[in-house]
């Protein structure tokens, strides 16, 4: 589509390689929205269940400490309502899953298994159905700046934030989606 890329890029949008990131937090006053999750996460999609892949993560707890850039801890309760993924495999081991799991590593995108409503019906369609997505942000986790941090310096910001994630989690689960699960890997 003509001047999609422009009207992206105009509205603040960048690429989350560690060179551009680290060029945008180079400036004063600037800070870096970082989404988690991706392709893979995307694969363990189910309604009130929250599976995160931030422990085999270190790119940008690295950064951060390069960058002595907080990291602000927040969450999405109703995400993964958006759309039905009841067809999704639960077994990893199913032909389906095993499937995704293949496509993934050679096309370098997954392709779960999704519905949702239509421009016409509300029955079926690519459309995220409409329900509520609450968004909690927490308090930020100060960064001490290192040029070089060590692996030990990595692990020990990434247990303060998955701490401080969970912790976010749980205090507002209750009150907007009490039978929710969040799953840390």
């Amino acid at each position: 589509m003509p001047f999609m890329r422009e009207m992206i890029l105009r509205e603040g949008v960048i690429d989350s390689s560690a060179r551009t990131i680290k060029q945008y937090l180079s400036v004063p006053g600037q800070a870096v929205v970082l989404v988690l999750g991706g392709a893979a996460e995307a694969l363990d999609t189910k309604a009130g269940r929250y599976v995160l892949t931030i422990r085999r993560r270190k790119g940008f707890f690295r950064i951060a400490i390069q960058k002595g850039a907080p990291l602000v801890p927040s969450f999405g309760f109703g995400e993964n309502d958006l759309w039905d993924t009841s067809l999704q495999p639960v077994s990893a081991t199913s032909w389906v899953r095993r499937l995704q799991d293949w496509m993934y590593k050679k096309l370098t995108f997954s392709t779960p298994i999704f519905s949702g409503r239509g421009v016409f019906t509300y029955n079926f369609g690519m459309l995220p159905f409409r329900r509520p997505v609450y968004t909690v942000v927490g308090e930020p986790i100060e960064v001490t700046q290192k040029d070089h941090p060590t692996s030990d310096d990595i692990e020990a910001l990434k247990e303060r934030y998955i701490t401080a994630l969970r912790a976010l989690f749980d205090k507002w689960k209750v009150r907007l989606q009490p039978n929710a699960e969040l799953i840390i890997l």
